[in-house]
């Protein structure tokens, strides 16, 4: 998922959230009055909306209203599209609107302090960056929609499948933006957003430099995170698999302790290209019934001590759904086992396992991810992880010696070939390899606090005004 697109998927993450807005109204804020009963902050509707109207000023950083409006209109969206009624209480009315203000406010006061700080303009290398950035978001929302387009062009050959695909993506465009723009206004929408977006990484870099972590605090996260993981995987050691792999992939929290009994594996995979059919899940169904029935006319049998005719029938026809079944598996993995034959073939031959892994495997934690192509997938036949291998798999790998690997391996997902690479070793993972990451968790923690808190201070001091006239009128007419 690309930033633009994630930009306009933001609103999910804050669902509920929006209370916690934290940009007060004080002396330095203009209060809103009805002048026709007098009362202060009762929001006024207003029927037409100036769209050039400055909802928020910070220095020369002016929000308008039809900025306002339009995040206001996108965000809404989201929130009524996933059952949330932002209208009829007033109260979540006014925290929704709140909630969009200081989105706005947020940005305007950091490009206002970057401006102050002397970040106004990016470099050549920078802009080569935000270029770059807008490529690769084009190039995405072009392959998105160009299916779509070629579809069209089959039909009717007069068709210009680019500018057609073009023409999708504007229409688009008030769904990522909050207003419908050509395909150019939209491209320079982008650029837009990722130069104010590198402006802002450039200026919170500079401004938290100088934050460090010492020694003293990487050493307490380690000691804690021992303690506790010492615990965690002890009782459930398959959870480490998941926590394990998910650091080497992402780079989230390190593990610092390794339970008994696992090992390493490089793996081959050749999944076929359809899925299970429906008449072989039907087939399935059908078996899981029978079975249960057969467990309930069995258990009544056992007690009343009388054969039951219909016990045999239901082993007949679970048998012949079985094979049916089974036949119907066998032909959607028919060119799967050939290609994994073929490559077993070859490690016979001599063929490097990791070399013809790397050329021909499909599966995606390795192809993904370096350091799991190099130090291979977990495994344990001691522990059941969320996501684990198949029984077929673990069944083979408990027959393997270090250095081997396996036979042709069928399973739903595909035919596997696996190589036993190593043992992981157990217990307490020494500080100095993951004293990195420790620090990046930490240093991260640091700079957001610190981040936030010059925020909270920028945002109220005084270099802030909010129209919350404008701000509470729109969306009350709803």
């Amino acid at each position: 998922m690309k930033k633009i697109i994630a930009l306009a998927l933001a609103a999910l993450l804050a669902l509920g959230l929006f209370a916690g807005c934290s940009l007060t109204s004080g002396d330095d804020v203009p209060v809103t009055t009805d002048s026709a009963n007098g009362t202060d902050n009762i929001p006024v509707v207003i029927e037409e909306q100036d769209r050039d109207a400055a909802v928020i000023t910070v220095g020369d950083q002016v929000v308008t209203m039809g900025e306002y409006m339009d995040l206001f209109d996108t965000y809404a969206s989201y929130y009524v599209s996933y059952g949330y009624d932002i209208y009829s209480d007033p109260t979540a009315l006014q925290e929704f609107q709140d909630f969009i203000v200081d989105l706005l406010a947020e940005e305007a006061v950091i490009a206002y302090q970057a401006e102050q700080a002397g970040f106004g303009e990016l470099g050549e290398e920078q802009l080569q960056e935000v270029e770059d950035r807008v490529a690769e978001e084009l190039d995405y929302l072009l392959s998105t929609y160009r299916p779509q387009a070629e579809e069209e062009a089959a039909a009717d050959p007069t068709i210009d499948v680019e500018a057609r695909t073009q023409e999708l993506i504007e229409a688009e465009t008030e769904y990522y933006t909050g207003t419908s723009m050509s395909y150019d206004e939209f491209v320079e929408w982008i650029r837009a957003y990722y130069e104010e977006a590198a402006v802002s990484e450039l200026f919170r870099e500079e401004t938290l430099k100088d934050i460090t972590v010492d020694d003293a605090a990487i050493q307490e996260w380690y000691d804690t995170a021992l303690a506790e993981q010492t615990t965690m995987y002890t009782e459930d050691g398959g959870a480490y698999k998941d926590a394990e792999e998910s650091f080497e992939k992402y780079g989230d929290s390190p593990v610092v302790y390794v339970p008994e009994g696992y090992s390493r594996v490089l793996h081959i995979l050749i999944a076929p290209e359809e899925e299970p059919s429906e008449e072989y899940n039907s087939k399935l169904t059908e078996m899981d019934s029978l079975a249960a029935e057969y467990g309930e006319l069995a258990f009544e049998a056992a007690l009343s001590g009388e054969d039951n005719p219909r016990l045999s029938e239901i082993l007949s026809s679970y048998r012949t759904l079985e094979q049916e079944a089974e036949e119907l598996e066998q032909a959607r993995m028919a060119d799967s086992l050939a290609t994994a034959n073929s490559l077993y073939a070859q490690l016979e031959e001599g063929a490097d396992f990791r070399t013809l892994m790397m050329e021909n495997t499909q599966d995606n934690s390795i192809l993904s991810f370096d350091i799991i192509a190099e130090k291979g997938l977990l495994i344990s036949n001691r522990y059941q992880s969320d996501v684990d291998w198949s029984n077929e798999v673990k069944t083979a790998f408990a027959t393997m010696e270090i250095g081997q690997y396996s036979q042709v391996i069928q399973d739903t997902e595909g035919c596997h070939i696996i190589y036993y690479l190593s043992d992981e070793p157990a217990g307490a993972v020494d500080i100095d390899t993951v004293r990195d990451a420790i620090e990046a968790i930490l240093l991260t923690e640091l700079q957001d606090a610190e981040w936030a808190a010059m925020l909270e201070t920028w945002k109220n001091d005084g270099s802030v005004t909010i129209n919350e006239d404008l701000v509470h009128s729109y969306g009350a007419a709803a």
